[in-house]
């Protein structure tokens, strides 16, 4: 077979890319009891700023930053009664100013019934049984729509143009690509959970949980515009709504034998998703 002849010179190459994460994060703590009285609280400040070093963008290039204060304040009474209030006030800059923060909050409270003096008669049945219920917000950023910054109008080149000039030479148009959205912000669900949770002979443990969650302000693109709007692409706006709702539960039988454990578990879900509103 005829012989490869090599060449006189080697090719060479490189690239490199990354990214950068910067962390801050500082938080307060209090927690004290007063006879049958307990009390604590958390308060937590934080931001974040997510780079990456080897974007081929101008857009792409500029950091994610997320900034945000958290809170928690808790009671409970003689290990019996239970009160939990929490709220976050979060920052975006996926938002225009005066839309980047939105607060959430919520409240929780339980009881446990088996904890008080008169739980006597089913206590050889029932050892443990406890109800709870909540109610709060949550908030979403990652709203999508295929880009950042939402807020901004997007400007295309290259549409049609004139010929004009001394050589009468060819001039490219601009067109609006996509209409901003100055006023988006958070997608907001409003969450309610009712739940309870119950021990029977110290061998099986039954917890079940009903929800409902109610979303508003879903990021979505229109499905029309009337047509003297003068605008073909179709813009994005915070009117989606859908709303969630079902049961949760599980049960749990569980044994010592010896050296030997047995637990046996067991879950049902069931949950209904229904668009309200779709823009």
């Amino acid at each position: 077979s005829t012989p490869t002849r090599g060449v006189d010179f080697l090719s060479y190459s490189s690239s490199s890319s990354g990214n950068r994460n910067i962390y801050f994060e500082t938080q307060l703590n209090y927690q004290r009891d007063f006879g049958l009285h307990s009390v604590g609280g958390l308060l937590i400040y934080n931001q974040s700023s997510f780079s990456n070093t080897g974007a081929g963008s101008l857009e792409a290039s500029l950091p994610y930053v997320h900034q945000g204060i958290a809170g928690r304040l808790d009671y409970s009474f003689a290990n019996r009664y239970f009160l939990e209030g929490n709220f976050g006030l979060n920052g975006s800059e996926n938002f225009a100013k005066g839309h980047r923060f939105g607060f959430f909050p919520s409240i929780a409270i339980g009881w446990i019934p088996s904890n008080e003096s008169l739980y006597t008669g089913i206590s050889d049945v029932i050892t443990f049984l406890k109800f709870r219920a909540s109610h709060g917000y949550v908030g979403n950023d990652e709203i999508g729509g295929g880009r950042r910054f939402v807020y901004m109008s997007t400007v295309n080149q290259g549409a049609s143009g004139y010929n004009f000039g001394p050589n009468n030479a060819g001039h490219g148009g601009l067109t609006f690509g996509e209409i901003g959205t100055p006023h988006a912000t958070w997608e907001r669900a409003r969450m309610t959970n009712l739940g309870i949770e119950m021990h029977l002979f110290d061998n099986f443990i039954i917890q079940a949980d009903a929800f409902y969650e109610r979303r508003e302000k879903i990021f979505l693109q229109r499905a029309s515009l009337p047509s003297f709007f003068g605008q073909t692409t179709l813009p994005y706006v915070n009117l989606g709504e859908m709303e969630n709702k079902g049961v949760d539960g599980n049960i749990e039988y569980f044994q010592q034998l010896g050296d030997v454990s047995i637990s046996v578990m067991g879950n049902f879900s069931y949950n209904r998703n229904k668009i309200l509103e779709n823009a």
